[in-house]
């Protein structure tokens, strides 16, 4: 297919309008649509992110660059962060840090995890910004908390055998610990604490 009817508007061969809107949201296949500035080619966030990521397999890293530039510039958190790394390692590119801690705390706005932990090494060796290293001790402390969290929701309403024979094991360790309450109070910030008067109803709700 003739892959510039896509870029007349508006096109109205429904044939058309249906191969454009394949290529758009679909898995790449190699050069099956040209990566440039404007997304001309209208690829969707998500799909531009993956053909990225199969050009940076293939190491083409311009190419990859180009389809995570997309996808950062949809609002995508992981093409942010994969742009924020290029742009900070000189992969496809020109090193530009100023660029790169722009997408790096675009990423992490948006909660993602390398975007994060490129912010924070920014802050710690000073590319792109004054060295800081309380900022990046606090944005460590941050992620470390939000693994802690993330396993505990994990344990506590996660559907995977592992978080069920958890819950289990937590179960019996509550009811040993509350007929012998432990010195040792030992919790998850966001919960009473095991062994505690009032872990049980806590932990159960």
């Amino acid at each position: 297919m003739n892959l510039f009817l896509c870029r007349i508007p508006p096109a109205r061969n429904e044939a058309v309008l249906a191969k454009c809107a394949l290529i758009r949201v679909s898995l790449p296949r190699p050069n099956d649509a040209p990566c440039d500035e404007d997304n001309s080619s209208k690829v969707w966030a998500k799909f531009a992110g993956l053909r990225g990521t199969v050009a940076y397999r293939d190491q083409n890293f311009p190419l990859a660059l180009c389809w995570m530039l997309v996808a950062a510039n949809e609002g995508d958190a992981k093409g942010e962060a994969a742009v924020a790394v290029m742009l900070h390692d000189g992969i496809g590119t020109k090193q530009d840090f100023t660029k790169a801690i722009f997408w790096a705390r675009e990423s992490a706005k948006l909660g993602n995890r390398l975007g994060e932990t490129e912010l924070m090494q920014m802050y710690a060796n000073g590319d792109g910004t004054p060295k800081n290293p309380a900022k990046a001790e606090e944005l460590r402390q941050f992620m470390a908390q939000q693994n802690i969290d993330a396993m505990w929701n994990e344990l506590l309403h996660g559907n995977s055998q592992t978080a069920q024979l958890g819950r289990m094991v937590l179960g019996a360790m509550v009811a040993i610990w509350q007929e012998e309450p432990s010195s040792k109070c030992i919790g998850p910030r966001d919960f009473q604490t095991m062994g505690c008067p009032g872990f049980r109803s806590s932990w159960a709700k």
